[in-house]
């Protein structure tokens, strides 16, 4: 797992599920790009008995599990030892880069997404915190390529459903998915 040298990797083998990161394309006219690849492999039946309330903890939870691999795979640390910083910052954007900021690598277009420890009014603080000071930085956006891989399974849905005590309804249904497959998706 080392963003520096251009890939990452997980794997859950529990549940069947490996993803890679790693970049490609360095030519001196274009950025790198970002290659992503997922491959999935669940159990080939799947059954889930629920209630809506889980169905919309599944929801908030995939969510926030989505926010978490963005920001691993994305954000980048920067601590400044030295003033000025070179940083022109509107809002949380940074407009330009100079000196220190430059010499790290910090580029224009990027976001501050934190700043260790955590500060209120981000630019006052950046003026007048103590050094050392850290910020996690989301670099602008690059092209990345995606190749994702989903074997067949059925999910086997049951949902009970209790509007008053006299109406409780059992809703089943049963949900094939075919394999699919999608290579080199460029976004």
């Amino acid at each position: 797992w080392d963003l520096e040298q251009g890939s990452a990797a997980i794997r859950c083998p529990s549940l069947g599920i490996a993803a890679s990161v790693g970049t490609v394309g360095t030519s001196m006219d274009s950025a790198p790009s970002l290659k992503v690849s997922l491959t999935v492999t669940l159990p080939e039946n799947i059954i889930l008995n629920t209630a809506e309330e889980f169905l919309v903890g599944c929801r908030l939870g995939s969510d926030y599990a989505f926010s978490l691999a963005v920001l691993a795979f994305s954000v980048k640390k920067f601590v400044f030892k030295s003033r000025p910083l070179g940083l022109r910052v509107e809002d949380a954007s940074i407009m330009a880069v100079s000196g220190n900021a430059n010499e790290l690598g910090v580029s224009a277009g990027s976001t501050i997404c934190g700043m260790e420890p955590p500060a209120g009014d981000l630019v006052e603080q950046l003026h007048h915190r103590p050094l050392p000071i850290t910020l996690l930085v989301e670099p602008p956006s690059q092209k990345s390529l995606f190749a994702i891989v989903i074997q067949p399974f059925t999910i086997h849905f049951t949902r009970l459903s209790a509007k008053r005590a006299l109406e409780v309804a059992v809703e089943a249904t049963e949900v094939a998915l075919e394999n699919f497959e999608l290579q080199n998706w460029q976004g």
